[in-house]
């Protein structure tokens, strides 16, 4: 996945309301991706499994996203092994 689609994916993903998964695992989404997925964590209160796996997300990304998890309580499951 480009960079350019991500943006695309992430504008929509914050206004669908009945979307459960969302896996963008192995999409080299690194830490700028990590901002994009943070607001979509933020808003979207459908989502319940996110995985985020392989993307080479460094601790500062994860970070980020750990922080947003704390703002979402829908989410049930997410993982980021291998970053």
């Amino acid at each position: 996945m480009t960079y350019d689609s991500f943006l695309e994916l992430s504008s929509s993903l914050e206004i669908v309301t009945h979307l459960k998964t969302l896996d963008i695992s192995n999409n080299k989404l690194r830490d700028s991706g990590c901002r994009e997925i943070a607001s979509i964590l933020i808003r979207n209160k459908s989502l319940s499994k996110v995985s985020v796996s392989q993307n080479r997300i460094s601790d500062e990304g994860i970070i980020l996203l750990l922080n947003a998890l704390k703002r979402n309580r829908s989410i049930t499951c997410f993982r980021a092994e291998a970053n």
